[in-house]
């Protein structure tokens, strides 16, 4: 991000291999208050053994973890936007950002979705699976099932949870949209 320039004028002096040539960009915003000049590294591919494929592949995956529950946590303390919440149109048009930029771009993409997504089914909320695992913990502590009257009440407030989570993601969609 180009921070402080708005949209002003931006000369800029790229040194070729003999040549150096002058560029005028004046670029537009991207995703609310960011400026960007579109210039991003290259990117080359490594042929490694399956081995260390697989072990970057896992710590990949490592650093997508920590990246997202820090993302939930600035949520909910509030140091990160709740406008980061985004539903199904956000993610349909930054899917289709992906893909224009190529298979391993939409790849990448998927991997971060599956990865949040699979994060979030795991927070203790009724009617997800972290919900489950959290009555479990709590029937193994207690000795004793919890009484049917507990379980419906936790799920309708689960599925409350959701379905205003939801409707925030969405409404966040649609007012992204219209900005």
């Amino acid at each position: 991000p180009i921070e402080g320039l708005q949209s002003e004028e931006i000369k800029l002096s790229v040194v070729a291999e003999v040549d150096e040539s002058a560029l005028v960009s004046k670029e537009e915003k991207e995703n609310g208050d960011v400026y960007r000049i579109g210039i991003r590294a290259a990117v080359d591919r490594v042929s490694v053994p399956f081995v260390d494929a697989v072990i970057g592949g896992h710590r990949y995956v490592w650093f997508l973890t920590k990246l997202t529950v820090s993302g939930l946590a600035g949520i909910f303390t509030g140091s990160v936007s709740a406008d980061n919440i985004a539903g199904p149109i956000r993610i349909i048009q930054e899917a289709g950002k992906s893909a224009e930029r190529g298979g391993d771009s939409l790849l990448r993409f998927m991997i971060v979705l599956s990865v949040s997504l699979g994060l979030l089914n795991l927070l203790p909320v009724p009617v997800l699976d972290g919900g489950h695992l959290f009555f479990f913990i709590i029937e193994a502590v207690k000795g004793s099932p919890l009484s049917l009257k507990v379980r419906e009440i936790s799920n309708q407030v689960g599925i409350a949870l959701l379905l205003a989570l939801m409707l925030f993601a969405v409404g966040n969609d649609i007012w992204g949209t219209l900005r």
